[in-house]
């Protein structure tokens, strides 16, 4: 389980509860502010439970995460690109996908601005598209994916060293309930403000490798 509440404009929160493997936020009020004070922490429960509801309860389900690798395909239909949540998606509730799409926008102009520079037409755009669309898109799926594995209940193909990372970021997640600071790091890597290479520096690291040493 897990709890968002975000500020939004006029001062209107956005709250977001989330569960896995069947275990869901119920959609009435009574039921949802049960499930919010069950959260590891009761913030978001004493935040809501006297504030007034403006919209009703929207359910989202997700079933699973999918990357297309159009960067390995030979032949490639003329004038076809893919962008967005079509090359790429991944788990909502890391809040990465328009964030993607804006810098999948972005290489795209770069790659058109460049074929534009050098006349070269529109010959060989989607192959330099994918390609670094490909190098981008890796980083967040890593950050996804990571978080994902560490429930044994995921499903999917678990890459070599999954079981180590996944471990790795558990355990962060657990010190950023903990620590302001380690949760806004955290937030800025995945809304991709910082590299994902900062998660594994230190002194952050040592602390992650206790959280670890803690739990075997």
């Amino acid at each position: 389980r897990r709890g968002y509440v975000i500020t939004i404009e006029n001062g209107t929160l956005l709250v977001s509860l989330i569960g896995r493997f069947g275990d869901y936020p119920p959609t009435d009020r009574e039921g949802f502010l049960a499930f919010a004070s069950e959260l590891h922490s009761d913030l978001a429960y004493r935040i809501i439970k006297d504030s007034e509801q403006l919209t009703p309860i929207a359910h989202h389900r997700f079933v699973g995460s999918s990357q297309r690798h159009y960067e390995r395909m030979v032949q490639r239909p003329k004038g076809f690109l893919v962008i967005g949540d079509a090359l790429c998606h991944f788990n909502p509730i890391y809040a990465q996908g328009m964030s993607v799409a804006a810098v999948q926008a972005k290489i795209l102009r770069e790659v058109l601005s460049y074929h534009a520079e050098q006349s070269r037409g529109l010959g060989g755009i989607a192959a330099s598209f994918f390609s670094k669309a490909a190098d981008f898109n890796r980083t967040p799926w890593d950050l996804a994916a990571n978080f994902d594995f560490a429930f044994p209940q995921t499903r999917g193909t678990r890459p070599p060293g999954s079981e180590e990372r996944a471990r790795y970021f558990a355990a962060l997640d657990r010190l950023g309930q903990k620590d302001e600071e380690v949760q806004r790091l955290m937030t800025e890597v995945f809304h991709l403000v910082k590299p994902l290479s900062m998660l594994q520096e230190e002194p952050l690291r040592s602390r992650v490798l206790n959280q670890i040493a803690l739990r075997l």
